[in-house]
């Protein structure tokens, strides 16, 4: 007779901690919201609104990209004035080349004067550095814009699901204060990333205002090596053409006077006879 007593009450016992042991898995397992319902609910709440944030984000991201691209538009132009004068250097190097198979003379005047002018090397760097302190100099502009984007996009993507902890943590089984909670936070969110947006677009255009002094600035840059090229390359044609006559003229001066002496020691002989 004990032993049954014994038996029902270990069977009791091991059905008071089985039950125990239950409810604290459930209670482990099931998150901290008053329902499963509500708890999926302010995590798609958050999710949707999460992604329009992103959105605003990626729009603010291409504002800055179609600066860069139209500023990089308006470089071209350097790019087109630099193959101008590799051309142009081209073409006097290579009339040069047959002109010094015509005599001597020539020749030491093309070797004399040809390197005056810029090589088609000196050129291309003169005008990338015209081009590339451009460049530096937008980036530097658009550097705070950029700044305030990503940090926006950090608020959203690393700060944004905090608060749905926060929320749980402060109304534990109430679903109308957590759902106010989320309301709050998402309000909250969207507040500080716009903020993030508005300086960002106010900086950007900022930005544009000065990159029309930045390419009035390149264009001016540009314009004075295509100023020296050009000034070189006149000057150095004009030296090479004065060479070769004031050659020609020396060497005609030669032939004369040793005429002249010729026939000055034929008269000479002719009188002895």
């Amino acid at each position: 007779m004990c032993s049954q007593v014994l038996i029902s009450l270990l069977i009791i016992i091991i059905y008071v901690i089985m039950s125990l042991l239950i409810l604290f898995i459930i209670s482990c397992t099931t998150p901290a919201f008053g329902s499963e319902e509500t708890y999926k609910g302010v995590q798609d709440y958050f999710k949707a609104s999460q992604i329009q944030l992103l959105h605003s984000i990626e729009i603010a991201k291409i504002k800055i990209a179609n600066v860069h691209n139209s500023f990089t538009g308006r470089l071209d132009v350097i790019h087109y004035e630099q193959q101008l004068m590799l051309n142009d250097i081209h073409k006097v190097n290579q009339s040069l080349i047959p002109l010094q198979s015509l005599s001597v003379n020539r020749k030491k005047c093309i070797e004399k004067f040809a390197s005056k002018f810029m090589t088609r090397i000196d050129v291309q760097r003169h005008f990338e550095m015209c081009r590339d302190k451009a460049k530096l100099e937008l980036e530097s502009l658009t550097s705070k814009a950029k700044e305030s984007i990503n940090s926006a996009e950090k608020y959203a993507n690393q700060n944004f699901f905090e608060n749905v902890k926060t929320c749980s943590d402060l109304h534990v089984e109430n679903d109308t204060a957590l759902e106010l909670c989320s309301m709050e936070y998402v309000e909250l969110a969207t507040e500080n990333i716009m903020d993030y947006l508005e300086t960002a677009q106010e900086q950007l255009e900022m930005s544009v205002f000065r990159t029309s002094v930045i390419s009035r600035d390149a264009v001016r840059c540009t314009y004075k090596v295509t100023s020296k090229v050009l000034k070189d390359l006149g000057s150095s044609l004009r030296d090479i053409d004065s060479c070769y006559r004031d050659s020609i003229l020396a060497q005609i001066e030669t032939e004369q006077q040793i005429d002249e002496n010729s026939n000055t020691i034929n008269e000479e002989e002719y009188q002895e006879e």
